[in-house]
């Protein structure tokens, strides 16, 4: 296949992702945040929008359904949101615009269908270009944050969060979890299919961790080094790695509320000591980074 072709998939099977998951809940963060997969995360985000200054020209790469674009608008900058996922941004701009009735946002938004990796935009005119859970979507995440850079007014900053490659040590400490705590399978099916795929089964969970195959870009842009990648094209200001066990634990719990959020917060202190002691890394990592 062509890229032009992969490209096509990869807009397809994002539109009805979206539409399918945005069916029992709205893309507004202000409701995503009670789920344990976004509240996990929450405190990075509000990092981000206490950064965020009014009139800011802001950039996303990869928006999506628009929850984060919203929120962003909410805080008063004006946002250009970009995704190849026609069916998104459809959700997105329906959801903006019914929003708007109900309540004043101060910042504006502007959705676009495009392909982030071939877009031309206006040189030195953003002061944020935020990318979440996007850049190991780009075939070249280098040749991508350079672009950035040229967007970016002098100054302007960049938010990267996105997910690390998944050793066999974070792939075993998952899959224990996952036995332990409550998710949508029984414990009894559980067992059954531990028992079917025995020595694999820490292969198959790292596959299923990461996502494979899920569309055709999916991982393309994994880098065994994302610092020295974001290093490389920008100023780096700020760099953590965590989450080895909890991003995916709460991507599959099915408990009531407090018991989801007590149960990560049980898991957090074996996190940090397994990563402390090199057992297992983070999966997730967040970047500051500048022009």
């Amino acid at each position: 296949m062509s890229y032009d072709e992969h490209l096509q998939q990869e807009a397809k099977i994002w539109s009805q992702n979206a539409e399918v998951y945005f069916q029992s809940v709205p893309p507004d963060f202000r409701v995503l945040c009670h789920l344990f997969d976004y509240w996990l995360f929450l405190p990075w985000y509000k990092r981000l929008f206490d950064a965020l200054k009014p009139s800011d020209e802001v950039l996303e790469l990869g928006c999506g359904a628009g929850w984060l674009s919203l929120e962003m608008a909410r805080c008063g900058v004006r946002v250009d949101a970009i995704d190849i996922a026609e069916g998104a941004i459809s959700i997105a701009q329906a959801y903006y615009e019914k929003i708007r009735v109900q309540e004043t946002i101060t910042g504006q938004i502007r959705y676009r269908v495009a392909d982030v990796n071939h877009v031309d935009l206006v040189p030195d005119h953003y002061d944020w270009v935020v990318i979440a859970g996007m850049l190991h979507h780009a075939p070249d995440p280098h040749q991508l944050l350079v672009n950035c850079k040229h967007w970016l007014k002098p100054g302007g900053r960049v938010f990267i969060f996105d997910p690390l490659d998944t050793t066999k040590m974070n792939s075993l400490a998952v899959g224990a979890m996952l036995m332990l705590s409550p998710t949508n399978l029984s414990y009894g099916e559980k067992i059954r299919h531990l028992l079917r795929v025995r020595g694999k089964s820490v292969q198959r969970m790292g596959t299923v961790i990461e996502g494979q195959g899920e569309s055709p870009f999916e991982g393309v842009g994994r880098t065994k080094s994302p610092r020295d990648t974001i290093a490389s094209a920008l100023k780096l200001d700020y760099y953590t790695e965590g989450y080895g066990i909890t991003s995916f634990l709460a991507r599959e719990l099915r408990a009531s509320y407090w018991l989801g959020r007590a149960i990560l917060l049980a898991v957090r202190p074996m996190e940090w000591t397994l990563r402390q002691l090199r057992i297992i890394r983070g999966l997730r990592y967040i970047a500051f980074a500048s022009r």
